[in-house]
C-alpha cells in the first residue's frame, strides 16, 4: 500500500512539470486551436487525427524523452506490468532530465489498439493528470515531422484531470547508455 501512495505522489510531480513546461508556450497565442496541434519547441505541427497506428508494446517499452525543441523537459519510462488477454497495463514514471529524480508516476491501459489512456500523479503537489499516448507513422505528418523512432512518432497528450483540453508533445526514444549522468543511466534502464 505504501508503494501505491508513493506511486501516486510521483504521478503528480510528472503532471506539475508538464504543466510548467506548457506555460511558456501558452503566452504566444497561435491563430489556430492549440489542441489540434503538436507542440514541438516553438513550432505547432498539425496532428494527423484519424491516422493513428496500432501501438506496439515492444516499441513503447523503455525510456523516452519529452522535448520542447531540442531541450528535454522530462524523461519517461514505460514498463508493461500485465499483458494477459485484452487487459494490458503499463506502468509509467516521469523523471527530471537533470537529476533523474522521479517526479511522478501512474498507470495506463490499452483499451483500443491505437490509444493508451493513463493517469499520472505528480509526486510534489499530488495533482492528477490525464495522459494519452498515440503512435503515428512519420509519413502521416504533412508539414514538419517531429521526433521519430523507426518511422514512428509517439505523441503524448496531457491535460489536468478536470479538463478535456489536451496539449500534445512528441516523444523521442532515449538510449540510457549514452547519457552522461550515471544516476540517469541506471534509473532509465
Amino acid at each position: 500500500m505504501k508503494w501505491l501512495l508513493q506511486y501516486f505522489k510521483q504521478i503528480l510531480i510528472v503532471m506539475l512539470v508538464l504543466s510548467s513546461t506548457v506555460a511558456p508556450a501558452a503566452t504566444a497565442q497561435p491563430s489556430f486551436p492549440r489542441n489540434d496541434y503538436l507542440l514541438d519547441g516553438d513550432s505547432f505541427i498539425p496532428v494527423p487525427w484519424g491516422k493513428e497506428q496500432p501501438i506496439s508494446w515492444v516499441l513503447l517499452s523503455g525510456s523516452w524523452m519529452l522535448r520542447q525543441g531540442n531541450v528535454p523537459t522530462s524523461y519517461f519510462t514505460f514498463k508493461v506490468v500485465n499483458q494477459s488477454g485484452n487487459n494490458r497495463i503499463l506502468f509509467i514514471q516521469q523523471m527530471d532530465p537533470k537529476t533523474c529524480i522521479v517526479m511522478g508516476s501512474g498507470v495506463g491501459s490499452l483499451s483500443t489498439s491505437k490509444v493508451i489512456y493513463a493517469t499520472l500523479r505528480n509526486a510534489q503537489n499530488r495533482e492528477v493528470y490525464r495522459v494519452n499516448l498515440r503512435n503515428f507513422a512519420a509519413s502521416s505528418f504533412v508539414k514538419k515531422v517531429p521526433s521519430a523512432y523507426e518511422g514512428n512518432v509517439v505523441m503524448m497528450s496531457v491535460a489536468p484531470i478536470n479538463s478535456y483540453t489536451f496539449t500534445h508533445f512528441s516523444m523521442a526514444r532515449v538510449n540510457p547508455s549514452t547519457l552522461s549522468s550515471p544516476n540517469c543511466r541506471s534509473k532509465l534502464q
